[in-house]
């Protein structure tokens, strides 16, 4: 399930809100001893994440299926996806921060309302040195974006607190509040796009004026 990109609702009535963390959006499968993990895309990225192998034994159930950001944090203390691009566990080892529980035991929890997935998930994952339960706030949503403001974070995401869980749809009852910034970069060179960027450019290399050089 994505979140469609809007603002901050009008009321807090009916929504949950969570931090909007900068990594790769990543599936647990966890049967048994054993931990798949998936990208959005369908492919198997268990290899990429070492340090999160031992994430079903902090499951407590036979088989379970998470959803969550696997993020890196750099030396400032915040998400790098930087450095969730460039991988280098030994320094900078991986955090698998999951949002979300769509089955426990081979029955799926994806229509149970939002606030029911999340005591769920509570229950079923022990916190490790690798995996986490990132906090979710019911009201404050404003006082909460600010926060991320001058905390340098990405943003919110903004949950309906009775939404059902839609595998494969971009909904509204998500919304991705993101904090925008403005600066002026030189554009050094792109790459052509693929799928639906096809008509366009893929991703952009960009410098920032440090001092006489290009950063």
């Amino acid at each position: 399930m994505k979140a469609t990109l809007g603002s901050l609702p009008t009321s807090d009535d009916g929504w949950a809100y969570e931090i909007k963390w900068d990594g790769h959006r990543t599936l647990a499968h966890v049967d048994g001893t054993r931990c798949r993990l998936q990208t959005t895309a369908g492919h198997d990225s268990t290899a990429r994440w070492p340090e999160v192998d031992a994430l079903a034994g902090a499951v407590h159930a036979s088989s379970a299926i998470l959803d969550g950001e696997m993020l890196v944090i750099g030396e400032d203390g915040r998400p790098s996806f930087d450095l969730v691009q460039r991988r280098d566990p030994a320094r900078h080892p991986a955090m698998f921060h999951a949002f979300d529980v769509l089955q426990i035991d081979g029955t799926d929890t994806i229509e149970l309302p939002y606030l029911d997935r999340r005591s769920l998930l509570q229950q079923v994952l022990h916190p490790g040195d690798h995996w986490a339960i990132p906090a979710h706030h019911l009201g404050g949503g404003a006082e909460l974006l600010a926060a991320t403001v001058d905390q340098q974070l990405e943003g919110l995401i903004a949950k309906r607190t009775d939404s059902r869980y839609r595998p494969g749809a971009r909904s509204k009852d998500w919304l991705k509040i993101k904090n925008r910034t403005r600066t002026e970069v030189a554009i050094g060179g792109f790459t052509a796009g693929n799928g639906a960027r096809s008509t366009t450019f893929g991703a952009l290399l960009v410098g920032v004026a440090d001092g006489d050089r290009l950063r």
